[in-house]
Protein backbone atom coordinates (compact mmCIF):
# COMPACT_ATOMS: atom_id res chain seq x y z
CA UNK A 1 0.00 0.00 0.00
CA UNK A 2 1.25 3.52 -0.89
CA UNK A 3 1.44 5.72 1.93
CA UNK A 4 0.76 9.81 1.23
CA UNK A 5 -0.39 12.37 2.61
CA UNK A 6 -3.89 14.85 2.72
CA UNK A 7 -2.34 18.32 2.54
CA UNK A 8 -5.42 21.11 3.16
CA UNK A 9 -5.01 23.90 0.56
CA UNK A 10 -6.30 26.62 2.36
CA UNK A 11 -6.12 29.57 0.69
CA UNK A 12 -7.62 27.61 -2.42
CA UNK A 13 -10.15 26.05 -0.29
CA UNK A 14 -13.91 26.59 -1.11
CA UNK A 15 -17.17 25.77 1.10
CA UNK A 16 -20.39 25.23 -0.58
CA UNK A 17 -23.57 23.35 0.26
CA UNK A 18 -25.08 20.14 -1.29
CA UNK A 19 -28.87 20.24 -0.92
CA UNK A 20 -30.10 16.60 -0.21
CA UNK A 21 -27.47 14.09 -1.18
CA UNK A 22 -24.11 15.32 -0.68
CA UNK A 23 -22.43 12.19 -2.76
CA UNK A 24 -24.12 13.42 -5.46
CA UNK A 25 -22.84 16.87 -5.20
CA UNK A 26 -19.51 15.46 -4.39
CA UNK A 27 -19.48 13.28 -7.51
CA UNK A 28 -20.26 15.74 -9.83
CA UNK A 29 -17.65 17.70 -8.69
CA UNK A 30 -15.31 15.30 -9.28
CA UNK A 31 -16.49 14.20 -12.21
CA UNK A 32 -15.81 17.36 -13.80
CA UNK A 33 -12.38 17.29 -12.99
CA UNK A 34 -13.39 20.52 -9.45
CA UNK A 35 -11.83 18.16 -6.86
CA UNK A 36 -9.48 15.89 -7.13
CA UNK A 37 -11.27 13.14 -5.14
CA UNK A 38 -13.54 12.60 -2.38
CA UNK A 39 -13.46 11.28 1.23
CA UNK A 40 -15.96 8.99 2.37
CA UNK A 41 -17.44 5.68 4.03
CA UNK A 42 -20.79 5.69 1.93
CA UNK A 43 -20.95 3.69 -1.02
CA UNK A 44 -23.48 5.31 -3.02
CA UNK A 45 -20.70 8.17 -4.34
CA UNK A 46 -19.87 5.19 -6.89
CA UNK A 47 -23.67 5.43 -8.18
CA UNK A 48 -23.53 9.21 -8.76
CA UNK A 49 -20.82 8.74 -10.69
CA UNK A 50 -17.67 9.96 -8.82
CA UNK A 51 -13.76 9.22 -10.75
CA UNK A 52 -11.72 8.92 -7.46
CA UNK A 53 -12.98 8.24 -4.00
CA UNK A 54 -10.79 7.76 -0.92
CA UNK A 55 -12.07 5.62 2.09
CA UNK A 56 -10.63 4.82 5.77
CA UNK A 57 -11.05 1.00 6.25
CA UNK A 58 -10.89 1.56 10.10
CA UNK A 59 -12.63 4.05 11.91
CA UNK A 60 -10.53 3.84 14.20
CA UNK A 61 -7.04 4.25 12.68
CA UNK A 62 -7.89 7.35 10.10
CA UNK A 63 -4.25 7.39 9.26
CA UNK A 64 -5.00 4.62 6.41
CA UNK A 65 -6.74 5.13 3.63
CA UNK A 66 -7.41 3.05 0.55
CA UNK A 67 -8.06 4.64 -2.65
CA UNK A 68 -10.61 3.55 -5.36
CA UNK A 69 -10.74 4.44 -8.94
CA UNK A 70 -14.01 4.23 -10.97
CA UNK A 71 -11.97 2.72 -13.99
CA UNK A 72 -10.05 0.28 -11.85
CA UNK A 73 -13.60 -0.99 -10.20
CA UNK A 74 -14.95 -1.17 -13.95
CA UNK A 75 -11.85 -3.09 -15.06
CA UNK A 76 -10.46 -5.25 -12.22
CA UNK A 77 -11.36 -9.10 -12.67
CA UNK A 78 -13.99 -10.41 -10.65
CA UNK A 79 -14.81 -6.81 -9.79
CA UNK A 80 -16.08 -5.50 -12.92
CA UNK A 81 -18.25 -2.36 -11.78
CA UNK A 82 -19.45 0.12 -13.85
CA UNK A 83 -21.78 2.81 -12.96
CA UNK A 84 -24.71 0.98 -13.83
CA UNK A 85 -23.43 -1.29 -12.16
CA UNK A 86 -23.87 -0.22 -8.80
CA UNK A 87 -26.75 1.42 -9.33
CA UNK A 88 -28.74 -1.61 -10.04
CA UNK A 89 -26.54 -3.08 -7.49
CA UNK A 90 -28.31 -0.12 -4.56
CA UNK A 91 -31.68 -0.70 -6.03
CA UNK A 92 -31.54 -4.65 -5.71
CA UNK A 93 -29.72 -4.50 -2.06
CA UNK A 94 -31.11 -2.58 0.79
CA UNK A 95 -29.71 0.76 0.35
CA UNK A 96 -30.15 4.06 1.80
CA UNK A 97 -33.82 5.02 -0.26
CA UNK A 98 -35.56 1.59 -0.92
CA UNK A 99 -35.62 -1.80 1.03
CA UNK A 100 -34.36 -4.74 -0.76
CA UNK A 101 -35.79 -6.88 -3.64
CA UNK A 102 -36.66 -9.97 -1.74
CA UNK A 103 -34.74 -13.12 -1.93
CA UNK A 104 -31.39 -10.71 -3.78
CA UNK A 105 -28.55 -10.32 -1.71
CA UNK A 106 -25.30 -8.89 -2.79
CA UNK A 107 -24.12 -12.03 -4.99
CA UNK A 108 -26.99 -12.21 -7.02
CA UNK A 109 -27.16 -8.40 -7.55
CA UNK A 110 -23.20 -8.32 -8.68
CA UNK A 111 -23.88 -11.29 -10.98
CA UNK A 112 -27.09 -9.59 -12.41
CA UNK A 113 -24.56 -6.19 -12.74
CA UNK A 114 -21.87 -7.71 -14.73
CA UNK A 115 -24.17 -9.24 -16.76
CA UNK A 116 -24.53 -4.83 -17.80
CA UNK A 117 -28.67 -4.46 -17.08
CA UNK A 118 -27.76 -1.66 -14.70
CA UNK A 119 -26.38 0.22 -18.22
CA UNK A 120 -30.16 0.31 -19.42
CA UNK A 121 -31.08 2.14 -16.03
CA UNK A 122 -28.49 4.62 -17.37
CA UNK A 123 -29.38 5.25 -20.83
CA UNK A 124 -33.27 4.60 -21.17
CA UNK A 125 -34.87 4.43 -24.22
Amino acid sequence: MKSFSLIPLIDCARMGQALGEAEAKLAQLNIHHLIDAVLTVDSDIFVFGAQFVLRSPNNENRDEVLVYTADRLENEPGVQLTRGAFLLISLLVNGDYDPSVPNVGIVLAHQLAKCEYGEDLLHPL
